[in-house]
């Protein structure tokens, strides 16, 4: 049995449009490692960060603010 998640219909687009701006796209997920690879894989995303617990979401995203990412 497998299950996957679904891509999201404008995901490649949006991810396309954000690389085009030179903006770097960073995945934060809770998905385990695979399937994020999988979905980033399909959407173009280089940087993933995997297996993180919502409560953790916010202490990620505040350290890459003060790593200079936006």
């Amino acid at each position: 049995m497998a299950i996957a998640d679904r891509l999201k219909e404008h995901s490649i687009e949006a991810v396309h449009e954000l690389k085009e701006m030179n903006l770097e796209v960073i995945m934060l997920t809770g998905d385990n490692w695979r399937t994020a690879k999988a979905i980033a894989d399909q959407v173009s995303v280089d940087h993933i960060l995997a297996e993180v617990l919502p409560e953790d979401k916010a202490h990620v995203i505040k350290r890459l603010q003060t790593e200079g990412k936006t």
